[in-house]
């Protein structure tokens, strides 16, 4: 199912491309081995219908590989992002509620405040997407859905513990049937289960866990820098080997998407309208 999902990507970066001329360059989704990794994994916990964490630093591509995912199963992946800091168990149950009535015209934006009526109309809401089947069935009969959570060092411990009660097993979960859920992170976040309140994540919701990866700018290769460069218009070899290095080199520059960006835009403001070369690059990078 996972190289299903693998392939679904291709088609939708073909479709992109196409719709830009057949410009390769235009495709929506460059595939970096950070994207390909995180998109296999999430699709594997969106088949299983598990609880995921996913952490890294900014500019890798993290929430680039959440928007492939979501595109590659549209129908059934929500994605919302947590907006407040220290974000509370009833304010992530709402979250959720939003979440899942994104996708019906006719659901109220208001949300209630309180825990009780906020889970009935959680329930109600994933009844609905179940096409109002009685949890009795088995889990098979359901659809698969899966909601993830951007920006999730903002949530809370009490949140985590609110919204897992949706994510038990099925015939254990609140809900007719188990929502999938995917956490997504900056290095804010720990991973490491503690009692005391330190981490949102408890010793119980860390053994269910499927995934629990930090990622780190080491995870972003040499390959996925250079054809990155490419996708921005940089077409000289040298002139990209050039960058590649400057981001790889011992005292290197981190390799953030955004950083190697906002070189290749600063080089593009040099080079007024005439092809970047190696020069060029060395001269700007000495000036950094």
């Amino acid at each position: 199912m996972a190289d299903s999902k693998t392939s679904r990507l291709h088609e939708i970066n073909e479709t992109w491309g196409n719709a830009n001329g057949g410009d390769s360059s235009a495709f929506r989704y460059l595939e970096t081995s950070v994207l390909r990794r995180l998109v296999a994994r999430m699709q594997i916990n969106h088949e299983r219908r598990r609880a995921s964490f996913f952490v890294g630093p900014p500019g890798i591509g993290k929430s680039t590989a959440t928007e492939a995912f979501r595109s590659a199963n549209a129908e059934n992946v929500f994605l919302t992002r947590i907006t407040k800091r220290g974000a509370s168990g009833p304010q992530a149950l709402q979250q959720l509620l939003l979440a899942l009535r994104s996708r019906s015209p006719h659901s109220s934006r208001y949300v209630a405040s309180g825990i009780c009526e906020l889970q009935r109309c959680i329930e109600v809401e994933i009844e609905r997407i179940g096409g109002g089947l009685p949890r009795s069935e088995s889990a098979e009969s359901f659809p698969l859905l899966t909601i993830v959570f951007d920006e999730a060092q903002r949530l809370t411990n009490g949140a985590i513990d609110a919204l897992r009660d949706y994510n038990e097993p099925h015939y254990h979960c609140r809900g007719t049937f188990p929502i999938g859920m995917i956490f997504v992170g900056n290095n804010e976040l720990s991973l490491q289960a503690s009692k005391q309140g330190e981490s949102i994540l408890d010793e119980g919701m860390q053994d269910r866990l499927l995934y629990r990866e930090r990622l780190s700018y080491e995870d972003v290769e040499m390959a996925d820098v250079e054809q990155f460069v490419k996708s921005k218009g940089v077409n000289d070899p040298r002139a990209i080997d050039a960058v590649v290095k400057f981001f790889f080199a011992k005292n290197g520059q981190q390799r953030s998407f955004r950083r190697i960006a906002d070189l290749v835009d600063e080089l593009k403001d040099e080079a007024l309208g005439q092809p970047i070369s190696k020069d060029m690059v060395r001269a700007v990078i000495g000036a950094c």
